[in-house]
């Protein structure tokens, strides 16, 4: 009930434009506050509006107050009022309130808004430090015995009015006083109850800067910030090399990834601005170097497809070298030891038929470059352990990878995280209590991220088909699975849950989602957000935030590759967002929800890589004079050659300065093919071999 009473007082606040800007709600009036009343009947005139008027000798009583029978309303009737000698006859045809409350300067803040959600029966006039502030059914130029032209919509219905002049208030004490009328001699009730309610405009703050970074060329600088301060507007910036910041188009989010096409230094800041201040966070440099490193291995899994499994993906960190890997344009690739598949124990190699390139998304989210190799048959045993030796890859500035990188070969593992009646959900359905009783708005707070705490007016755990309004339960994926009650809101309902996943458990796997959303949802994990329905509202998720689109009993399900799942604990977050449709009158507004989710996942059991040496020693010849030839032992696994130009002392050793290290150009070490230098640089070079994991150290 109180719900629903809150939800038709601030019918009309959510209409108002102001709600685009944060705030916070200051509770100045509750429906159960104490006011001064006089009913009695009696004709006060005028004086008994001012603040200054003495209603001390009048008796007290909290909210509602009321001779009223109906159970509709949004408090209990805590105070009888009197309905004159017979009160089954109404001989009184007005009553007054009077109530006193304090406003803090703190509270001042522009463009700030009040509101009055009214309970009366039947017409009421209120007046704010002496000033006529609201109206509801009584005529201009009343009098004591001025009756009321209706008796309402409805029973109980709370009827709001907005105070537009804020300057009425002042700081310290204030008075607003209320005339109620009835609506004639025959009426057999009265009623009044109010909360008054000032929207405090708050300003954005900047709960975490944009970091400074350091990327290749080509590479992928993802740029971030966090705020406070509700439904921001977010700009991008740079410097345009003078000093003067402009607009990155189409950059208006917390999140910016810039792909950089030349070295150099760039300066970039974000603007964050709510209507009640714009804020700039701290300048992020992003440094862009020239890519020396080849590419690195990522993973090798087997694709197993519905008729064929004797596929294996290799997925690389960067863009590669169109002809180094495809083989329908560089055949030798299939002869030239580019890839070698082997059995590990037995090093029987097996054939490779075909290589083909896609290069997935990258520098962008989420799918990385890869190679597909079609294998023969021949040696290929199913969930055996094979690895790859990968030589001659080259990216797409020809860099070439490590010599004999090696990776083990992947098996998918498919298993279910969890399904609708086996997972435990919280949720939040409860935004209009939140605002009244505790003055905040959890759209504002960071709730998709793991270090959010769900508070009292948090809901759950429950499980099974979560649902409100069983006439569209969108059960049909899920068919004999309970349904589970949790309410209704406009305003999108939220959800998290924790799943473990296990402390051996592949890093890096796809997830399927298989759900039911009535009527749209994005999904965050672990804090990032992880994808929505085409249906849901790009930006920040909002109070106003509807879904474009109506779902009654659609299931979908979704397959993301390559999602960095924790070892343990893990948190998915989901907003569902409520249809409604463009115009009154074309649909019934919204009263159904429905969630229910079963996730499953793909992880990959790697294959043990084969033994490696364990030196890094580098051997040097001099074939010619101005020729100098290194080479180490070909069992040496994903070794790095580097160089530096530029060596430091430490006491009696010397060490390499690791930030000027490079990689060395057309690096080989497979047999009979070392790698070679001829005329040697100036200045001379100072070379070492790096594990190949050791690249993290390197942008």
């Amino acid at each position: 009930m109180k719900i629903l009473a809150l939800a038709a007082g601030l019918l009309g606040i959510l209409a108002n434009p102001v709600q685009v800007a944060a705030q916070r709600y200051v509770q100045l009036i509750d429906w159960t506050s104490s006011w001064r009343y006089i009913d009695t009947g009696a004709d006060l005139g005028t004086a008994w509006q001012a603040n200054t008027y003495n209603d001390s000798s009048w008796p007290a009583g909290i909210g509602i107050l009321a001779f009223e029978t109906g159970s509709t309303y949004p408090a209990p009737f805590n105070t009888l009022l009197s309905m004159g000698p017979a009160p089954q006859v109404n001989d009184l045809t007005n009553y007054y309130f009077r109530i006193h409350f304090n406003y803090y300067a703190s509270n001042f803040v522009a463009p700030l808004s009040l509101w009055c959600s009214n309970a009366v029966d039947d017409g009421c006039v209120a007046f704010l430090n002496g000033v006529e502030v609201g109206r509801i059914r009584v005529p201009a130029g009343q009098t004591a015995a001025t009756y009321a032209t209706g008796t309402g919509p409805a029973e109980g219905l709370i009827e709001p009015f907005q105070i537009m002049d804020t300057n009425l208030l002042r700081i310290g004490d204030n008075v607003m006083a209320v005339e109620v009328h009835q609506v004639g001699a025959t009426s057999s009730d009265i009623a009044w109850g109010m909360s008054m309610t000032a929207i405090v405009p708050t300003p954005v703050v900047f709960t975490s800067q944009p970091s400074n970074q350091l990327v290749n060329i080509g590479g992928a600088a993802l740029l971030s910030a966090t705020t406070t301060g509700g439904t921001v507007n977010y700009q991008w910036q740079t410097d345009n090399g003078s000093g003067v910041y402009i607009n990155v188009a189409g950059a208006t989010f917390t999140n910016y990834t810039f792909i950089p096409t030349g070295a150099g230094t760039f300066n970039y800041r974000l603007l964050a601005a709510n209507g009640v201040n714009t804020a700039t966070s701290s300048v992020a440099v992003v440094t862009v170097v020239r890519d020396t490193f080849g590419p690195l291995l990522v993973s090798a899994t087997v694709l197993e497809e519905a008729t064929v499994t004797n596929k294996i993906e290799l997925a690389f960190s960067e863009n590669l070298f169109l002809t180094s890997v495809h083989a329908p344009i560089n055949g030798s690739i299939l002869t030239n030891d580019t890839f070698r598949v082997v059995m590990y124990g037995s090093n029987v190699v097996v054939g490779i038929s075909n290589s083909t390139y896609s290069p997935g998304t990258y520098p962008n989210c989420c799918t990385l470059p890869k190679v597909t190799l079609r294998l023969n048959t021949t040696n290929w045993f199913n969930r055996s352990n094979y690895y790859v030796i990968v030589n001659n890859v080259r990216d797409g500035r020809t860099n070439v990878i490590a010599p004999n990188s090696v990776i083990g070969v992947s098996w998918p593992m498919s298993t279910n995280i969890f399904t609708p009646s086996g997972q435990y959900w919280k949720y939040h359905a409860n935004w209009l209590n939140d605002m009244l009783d505790l003055g905040t708005d959890i759209y504002t707070t960071n709730w998709w991220q793991n270090s959010y705490t769900e508070s009292g007016s948090w809901a759950g755990p429950v499980n099974n088909v979560l649902y409100h309004d069983q006439e569209n339960t969108n059960e049909s994926c899920f068919i004999g699975i309970p349904l589970q009650e949790i309410g209704h809101q406009d305003q999108p309902t939220l959800f998290r849950t924790w799943f473990m996943w296990p402390t051996n458990g592949s890093t890096n796997v796809t997830l399927k989602l298989s759900y039911a959303a009535d009527d749209s949802a994005a999904f965050y994990l672990n804090g990032t957000f992880l994808f929505s329905d085409i249906s849901f509202p790009s930006g920040p998720i909002t109070s106003s935030t509807r879904s474009g689109a109506s779902s009654e009993g659609n299931c979908r399900t979704n397959t993301i590759s390559n999602v960095p799942l924790r070892r343990g604990s893990n948190l998915l977050a989901v907003a569902v967002a409520q249809y409604r449709p463009p115009a009154p009158g074309t649909d019934a507004q919204p009263f159904d929800i429905v969630w229910a989710l079963q996730l499953d996942a793909v992880g990959f059991q790697s294959g043990p890589l084969p033994p490696t040496s364990l030196t890094n020693r580098i051997t040097v010849s001099h074939p010619t004079p101005d020729t100098i030839r290194m080479s180490w032992a070909t069992n040496a696994y994903g070794w790095t050659l580097v160089y530096s130009t530029n060596i430091l002392n430490s006491g009696n050793s010397n060490f390499f300065e690791r930030e000027l290290l490079q990689e060395q150009p057309n690096m080989q070490n497979m047999s009979g093919k070392p790698t070679t230098l001829t005329n040697p640089p100036n200045p001379r070079r100072l070379y070492q071999l790096i594990p190949t994991q050791d690249r993290s150290l390197f942008p």
